[in-house]
């Protein structure tokens, strides 16, 4: 059940009556709030509704909910997510919002990647796992 707190807002009613200016706000419960909240497995194209999703959730939320609203977002990111991102630095939406973005973001054109990725070419000095790696770290700065 939804808690109710006052709020009294800081412009009066129209008609001047400053009791009509007060109503109750719900307090939504944190099973409500999760449901704002949907797996995000890496896909670019699904990234900011992702964001936006969580972004609501976090402004409805009490400052007492937020931890555990956190934690709840971290367990919606896929395995390949979380190892993808390096979250373990991470105690924030800020900070994660900050690192989604930083990794699947399109911040190229598909013909841009398609360019650089056609001629990446392993160095002479690296080795085939070095190389694999950054074709990989590439790939996940360009559009699915």
């Amino acid at each position: 059940m939804a808690q109710k707190s006052n709020y009294s807002s800081p412009n009066p009613s129209v008609d001047g009556n400053e009791s009509d200016a007060s109503e109750n706000i719900e307090i939504l419960p944190l099973s409500v709030l999760f449901k704002f909240i949907k797996p995000f497995t890496g896909d670019r194209n699904e990234l900011h509704t992702f964001i936006t999703n969580v972004n609501s959730a976090f402004s409805l939320a009490q400052v007492n909910q937020k931890p555990s609203l956190f934690l709840f977002v971290v367990s919606q990111l896929s395995t390949n997510v979380i190892n993808e991102i390096d979250i373990q630095d991470i105690d924030s939406w800020y900070s994660l919002k900050t690192r989604l973005k930083l990794y699947y973001s399109q911040t190229k054109h598909v013909a841009q990647a398609h360019e650089e990725l056609e001629n990446l070419k392993q160095m002479s000095n690296e080795n085939i796992s070095n190389f694999f790696k950054r074709v990989e770290k590439q790939k996940r700065m360009y559009p699915s």
